[in-house]
C-alpha cells in the first residue's frame, strides 16, 4: 500500500461537519448510561479523520449521531453550517440523501437489484433527475470504482470486495460533501481491505470530500489525515 498520508489541508472555510457539546445517553433500568459526553469535533472540506477506540466505546453511536441517523440527548450536529438535530423527518432525509454518503462494514446492497440499480438508488429516491441521466451517473460511479464490467450483476454474483466497491459508488453518487464510513473494510480479508481502502482514499481526495472513518485497524488509521481516540464518551 502507498505510504502517502491523506492530507488535512489548512482552510479558513466553515467546517463541513461540526459537533458541539454532543451527548448521548441511554436508559439502563433506573440508571442512565452516557455513551457520548460533551464531545466536540470539526472536519473541514478535504480533511480525513479516523476515529478509533475499544469495542463498545461508542464509535458507531457517534457516527450515527454525526450522520443524523440518531438524535443526540443534547448538543448539536451541523452539516455545512446547518443544524441537523431538530429537522423534520423529511428535511433530515433530504439532508442525508444529498449531503452525506454512508459506507458500512456490511454493504447493505439490495439483493434483487443489479449493481447499477443499487448505485442509482439515492438518485431515484431524490426523484429530480431524468432516468437516462440517473443511469449515466450511476454507470460513471461504477467506472470510478473499477466495476463497469459488473453493472448488470446482482450482489450475490459479486465478491465481498466488489460488493463494498458498489456500496462506495452508491455513497458517492449524489456528490455528497461528507463521507461517513463505519469499519468499511472490517468484513474483508487483508488484501481486499487494503484495495478497498486505497480506492476510498483516492476517491476522497479526488472529490475533495470530508471523510470520517471509524476503524479498529491501525494500518488504515495511520494513512488518514488525523486520528482521534474515543474513550469514556470523549476524546482520549
Amino acid at each position: 500500500m502507498s505510504e502517502a498520508v491523506m492530507s488535512n489541508p489548512v482552510s479558513s472555510v466553515d467546517p463541513v461537519l461540526e459537533a458541539r457539546n454532543l451527548c448521548k445517553t441511554f436508559a439502563d433500568g433506573a440508571s442512565q448510561i452516557r455513551v457520548i459526553d460533551q464531545l466536540n469535533l470539526k472536519v473541514l472540506k478535504g480533511e480525513s479523520l479516523a476515529i478509533m477506540g475499544a469495542s463498545g466505546s461508542g464509535k458507531s453511536t457517534l457516527l450515527h449521531l454525526l450522520g443524523g441517523l440518531d438524535e443526540p440527548s443534547s448538543g448539536e450536529v451541523l452539516i455545512s453550517g446547518k443544524q441537523v438535530s431538530g429537522l423534520s423527518e423529511a428535511d433530515l432525509c433530504q439532508t442525508r440523501n444529498s449531503d452525506i454518503g454512508f459506507v458500512y462494514q456490511f454493504h447493505h446492497l439490495l439483493p434483487e437489484f443489479c449493481a447499477l440499480e443499487n448505485v442509482a438508488m439515492p438518485l431515484l429516491i431524490a426523484g429530480d433527475i431524468a432516468l437516462d441521466e440517473v443511469r449515466a451517473i450511476a454507470a460513471q460511479k461504477l467506472k470510478e470504482v473499477g466495476l463497469s464490467h459488473r453493472e448488470n450483476h446482482k450482489p450475490g454474483m459479486l465478491s465481498g470486495g466488489e460488493r463494498q466497491r458498489v456500496a462506495i459508488a452508491r455513497a458517492l453518487v449524489n456528490q455528497p460533501k461528507l463521507l461517513l464510513a463505519d469499519e468499511p473494510t472490517g468484513n474483508l480479508d487483508h488484501t481486499n481491505a487494503m484495495s478497498v481502502f486505497e480506492m476510498l482514499s483516492a476517491l476522497q481526495q479526488e472529490h475533495d470530500l470530508a471523510l470520517v472513518l471509524v476503524t479498529h485497524d491501525d494500518s488504515l488509521a495511520k494513512h488518514m489525515g488525523s486520528v482521534k481516540m474515543l474513550q469514556d464518551g470523549g476524546w482520549a
